[in-house]
């Protein structure tokens, strides 16, 4: 019977041991892999944080091109709308000239 409690006993101590060596190990891995992920230097999520604040920065300064660029061409438009409407102005002045000359001859005509 002492036979069987001492092997029961190493048995259990071995089993012990082992089971804290298991757990030693896979704390050690979650540490690990933890580590990884959190140093804030040049951690996982660091990483992707600061790839993420990157493309923000770049869509920004793309947006901040576009403006600008819409901004001339806003510019360009109004110019080439006041010189469509001076042109516009000019025809019409023409246009009631030629009108009024027209009428002067047919009233010549008819008094003929």
């Amino acid at each position: 019977d002492e036979a069987v409690v001492l092997v029961g006993v190493l048995l259990g101590d071995v089993l012990h041991a082992r089971g804290a060596a298991l757990f030693s190990g896979v704390a050690a891995r979650v540490q690990d892999v933890t580590e990884q992920y959190s140093d804030k230097y040049d951690g996982l999520v660091t990483a992707r944080i600061t790839g993420q604040q990157e493309e923000v920065k770049r869509i920004s300064e793309q947006l901040d091109r576009w403006d600008v660029r819409l901004e001339q061409r806003r510019a360009t438009l109004e110019r080439t709308y006041a010189s469509m409407e001076t042109m516009l102005s000019r025809l019409q002045s023409q246009s009631a000239y030629l009108t009024s000359q027209v009428e002067g001859l047919s009233s010549l005509r008819s008094d003929s």
